[in-house]
């Protein structure tokens, strides 16, 4: 972990962050590079403001949906004792035997991340900036909030800033 300058604390690895992509896309990216106990964490297409790690069991991919408690906080079980962030939640989590919501006697464990492709900025360092910096998401612009949290490619983002400015 490295200081980071604008927030003057120590930052964990945020690598494995692949913004906001769909199941599908995660199962491919899983497929295709991954191995046993691969995995990466995503923000949900189907429900706002929720992560959900998908990792490789064997050839399989599953995908665990990370709770988040009603009183802050975030975990993977009702039973478990919520923690302050997702990346504490994944340090915590991290080479331990998880059961599977998906099969009732099968065993996970996250072990590689899988680092994306292109760095994504997770909702919770968009809140930093809002605290630190008055900025918000809003600020930016849809488009580019909208890439800087992972949810689309830049190239389109700049096709649609070219045809706004030409419009």
């Amino acid at each position: 972990m490295a200081e980071d300058p604008l927030y003057g604390e120590l930052q964990e690895d945020r690598s494995y962050y692949h913004g906001k992509i769909d199941r599908e896309e995660a199962c491919e990216l899983l497929m295709a590079d991954g191995e046993d106990g691969s995995f990466l964490m995503r923000m949900s297409t189907s429900q706002d403001d929720v992560y959900t790690i998908s990792l490789m069991q064997g050839d399989a991919v599953r995908h665990l949906r990370i709770i988040n408690a009603p009183t802050g906080g975030y975990m993977i079980s009702h039973d478990d004792e919520p923690v302050e962030s997702v990346w504490d939640l994944i340090a915590n989590i991290r080479f331990k035997i998880l059961e599977s919501t998906e099969l009732d006697d099968d065993e996970i464990k996250l072990v590689t991340p899988l680092q994306a492709a292109q760095e994504a900025i997770a909702p919770d360092l968009m809140q930093h900036a809002n605290e630190a910096m008055g900025l918000s998401a809003a600020d930016l612009g849809d488009d580019v909030a909208l890439f800087l949290q992972g949810g689309s490619a830049a190239d389109m983002a700049l096709r649609r800033k070219e045809s706004q400015n030409h419009g």
